[in-house]
């Protein structure tokens, strides 16, 4: 990873940007990491898994590993009613 001081940025921004498009940087204040600057595509592909990843799909358009799970958890809570229901 490249680094730069935040007076390179001030000084040369094109140049600090462009190593930043093509690759995750350091700026450095006082010969210390301060920040990171990367392409906003980066941030993206990093912060995705973080992001809320709830999905709604209907019944028919449920991927099949989502499905085969949906129908075992639904098999076990059927199963277990039924348990309940034949010991009372």
């Amino acid at each position: 990873m490249k680094t730069f001081t935040t007076a390179d940025l001030n000084k040369h921004v094109g140049e600090v940007t462009e190593a930043a498009a093509k690759e995750p940087i350091v700026l450095t204040r006082h010969n210390r990491p301060k920040f990171v600057m990367l392409s906003f595509e980066d941030f993206e592909r990093i912060t995705a898994p973080l992001k809320d990843n709830r999905k709604v799909f209907r019944t028919a358009d449920t991927p099949e590993p989502y499905r085969t799970d949906l129908l075992k958890a639904l098999e076990d809570v059927i199963g277990e009613e039924g348990d309940d229901h034949d010991s009372a």
